[in-house]
């Protein structure tokens, strides 16, 4: 369904409650188990993470626990550790921190949703923070009895700078340009299956330091075909499409 992406993480989730439990009673009325599979790709893995945390009152206490009617749940580069590219963009100083927040201002603005800004106090961008109480509370309150995947892109992006005369440069992995490969990946206390799409692309990066200012042009190469796994493309891929069919139908 459709939602406020720039929401509290919380009142989203509780609003899936109802769409869940809606689902679980037509396939009991249809013959059927009961249970839901579910994906979420980007914020929406995080949603079905606060979900499942509202259901497991206490992992202490299971008498606490509401039935989830979660079979799969199955999240697509989602920041399962927090977001890292907006953590980095608030917290580097100047002047390497005023190019680390004209890069993120930039994608967070190409990536929005229906060409609309993502604003940078939004709630739930401040909940994807990786040291956030909302990441620590999913991290420690889940469901132990879900079969949990993810899938997310990995890029390896060799990056050329030459600054001041000297070339820099070097391999690493950038993620999906958005989230690194960890925090898509791995979900924090849960044994899950993880499958990575991987691509390799070099980036040239021209830094021009005023007296005042730093300015950053990064130079791609084209086509783009390298970049079919970036964040904002990986969910339209049918290799994506693909792997979910197979890991719902337990290939």
């Amino acid at each position: 369904g459709n939602y406020n992406y720039q929401g509290d993480i919380r009142q989203i989730a509780k609003g899936l409650q109802e769409d869940v439990a809606r689902l679980a009673k037509e396939s009991l009325d249809a013959g059927g188990d009961g249970q839901v599979d579910i994906v979420g790709f980007s914020l929406g893995g995080q949603i079905i993470r606060e979900y499942l945390a509202q259901m497991v009152r206490s992992m202490e206490t299971e008498e606490d626990d509401r039935p989830h009617h979660i079979a799969n749940a199955i999240i697509i580069a989602s920041p399962n550790k927090g977001s890292w590219a907006y953590a980095q963009s608030q917290k580097i100083p100047w002047p390497a921190g005023a190019i680390s927040n004209q890069a993120a201002n930039a994608y967070f603005a190409w990536s929005a949703d229906n060409g609309q800004p993502i604003n940078a106090t939004a709630a739930a961008l401040e909940q994807l923070k990786p040291d956030s109480s909302f990441m620590e509370r999913v991290a420690n309150r889940y469901a132990t009895n879900v079969s949990y995947s993810t899938l997310y892109g990995d890029i390896s992006g060799t990056v050329k700078q030459n600054l001041f005369g000297v070339q820099l440069g070097g391999k690493t992995s950038i993620g999906d340009t958005l989230l690194t490969a960890d925090s898509a990946s791995d979900i924090p206390n849960i044994n899950e299956e993880s499958y990575s799409f991987d691509s390799d692309v070099d980036v040239n990066v021209k830094i021009d330091i005023g007296n005042s200012s730093v300015a950053a042009e990064l130079e791609f190469p084209t086509p783009m075909d390298y970049w079919k796994w970036q964040h904002r493309d990986l969910i339209e891929q049918p290799e994506i499409h693909q792997k979910v069919l197979e890991i719902l139908e337990g290939v």
